[in-house]
């Protein structure tokens, strides 16, 4: 009897832990994220962004552009209404890229739970190329100073 209550003591403190983890995570995890792995400006090539706020109240958008070194390039920060979608090509959002060639990567954050969404389209002004790719934030946990 007294093993099967010290079973029962030692399941009870593992599935507490494991609730008292999870609620730490899911704590932890305030923001959302898009990542935009590759986006040009060389030969051409122009990329631009519609950033959509599908929520019920006014976002914060920060804006990080990297080149493909990993080195940084610059910052933008927009406010977006509900429903409202910034349209915008990428020297626009991230002035540092005016008149430059560049391979560079995107990352789009703010803050809160509600997905947002973003759609990178590409063209070509030498060979009319053209495309674009949606992409759904994802939850993240975020630093205070975003």
């Amino acid at each position: 009897m007294k093993i099967l209550r010290k079973m029962l003591f030692t399941l009870v403190v593992v599935f507490s832990l494991m609730n008292v983890g999870v609620l730490a995570h899911a704590q932890m995890v305030d923001g959302q994220q898009v990542v935009i792995p590759y986006a040009t400006t060389i030969n051409g090539w122009w990329t631009g962004f519609a950033i959509f706020n599908r929520s019920g109240e006014t976002r914060e958008v920060s804006v990080l552009c990297l080149d493909e070194f990993g080195e940084f390039i610059g910052t933008y920060s927009a406010n977006i209404r509900p429903l409202e979608t910034a349209i915008a090509t990428l020297d626009s959002f991230i002035s540092e890229l005016k008149g430059k060639q560049k391979r560079v990567n995107i990352t789009f954050e703010t803050v809160g739970t509600d997905p947002f969404y973003v759609t990178m389209f590409m063209g070509n002004v030498v060979t009319s190329g053209f495309s674009f790719f949606s992409y759904k934030s994802e939850l993240i946990a975020m630093d205070d100073d975003i």
